[in-house]
């Protein structure tokens, strides 16, 4: 750790989200105590130049084939700060977010949790992508969310400040893989941080955009999301953590339209890592009803 660098900012980038680069950057205050490390995972690597914004970054580089999750990974390895955060290329940080930051620089907590907002990147209009984590935190802030749901619960490495010292100390990394690289990485720095605290003000905008990965429906990215949750699950089971295991079944669902031999080689990743394929079953039709919804409202930012 170099002395006096207190926060190391993580931001994976591909060149398709070059774009939203800067809003973010701009966003991070000029303090000589705060350095921001982009890492680029494109196919044709970007430069420096592609970047529009005045504000002093790192830029390194990871293959294509790595994914977000290993350019989070290179990042940590460069990372010299006391505190880490991580952000997404196209969203960006509230005005009075580093205000919040500060005043938690001398916890001892592992982990500090912060609430997003979210928005559709073109009109600017609220969209409930945050919602959940929003409940989370501000849940835990009156009582109502017990601290076992937040360190479990909060499945995206943003709206956190992260202690270095807990990353090194466990060798806590992100999978590197095509979508849901996060959730194991999130699942982990919750489960070993040995104390964590909630802050209910808002840091972070998470944005949904047609280019977000988050809205797309390919077979690899859905392929993807499933073995992240097999990922989670073991790691649950091994842990007897098992009731809190996350359901298998609509990515089962989901590889039906891409055919049989989709739905059997995911069929097959499920049985192979040994996972009740009926974990979850009660709340599947639930979630398979709100992500229909929820698909219908966002159909236009919808990438298949």
């Amino acid at each position: 750790m170099i002395e006096g660098i207190n926060i190391s900012i993580i931001v994976p980038v591909w060149r398709g989200a070059v774009k939203f680069l800067p809003k973010l950057l701009d966003s991070v205050p000029a303090n000589d105590d705060i350095e921001i490390i982009v890492v680029d995972n494109s196919k044709e690597p970007i430069a420096r130049s592609d970047i529009n914004s005045q504000r002093s970054f790192s830029l390194l580089y990871v293959t294509p084939e790595r994914h977000a999750g290993g350019s989070r990974n290179e990042g940590i390895k460069a990372a010299q700060g006391k505190w880490i955060i991580f952000a997404d290329a196209d969203d960006y940080f509230t005005p009075d977010a580093f205000d919040i930051f500060y005043s938690h620089i001398d916890s001892d907590s592992d982990i500090i949790f912060t609430k997003p907002e979210g928005i559709y990147e073109d009109t600017g209009e609220r969209s409930d992508r945050a919602d959940q984590y929003i409940k989370l935190v501000h849940g835990f802030c009156t009582g109502e969310v017990s601290e076992e749901d937040l360190r479990l619960g909060f499945g995206t490495p943003w709206c956190k400040m992260i202690r270095r010292d807990l990353v090194v100390r466990e060798k806590l990394r992100f999978d590197e893989i095509r979508a849901s690289n996060d959730i194991y990485f999130s699942l982990t720095s919750g489960y070993y941080a040995n104390k964590i605290e909630a802050d209910d003000r808002t840091t972070y905008i998470v944005t949904v955009n047609r280019g977000s990965l988050t809205q797309h429906r390919d077979y690899e990215v859905i392929r993807a999301r499933l073995e992240g949750k097999l990922h989670c699950n073991k790691f649950l089971k091994a842990h007897n953590l098992g009731y809190r295991q996350r359901s298998v079944m609509f990515a089962l669902a989901e590889a039906r339209n891409f055919g049989f031999s989709a739905f059997l080689r995911m069929a097959w990743m499920i049985i192979r890592a040994g996972q009740n394929p009926f974990v979850g079953w009660r709340n599947w039709m639930k979630t398979a009803r709100v992500t229909e919804i929820k698909d219908k409202v966002d159909n236009k930012y919808i990438v298949r």
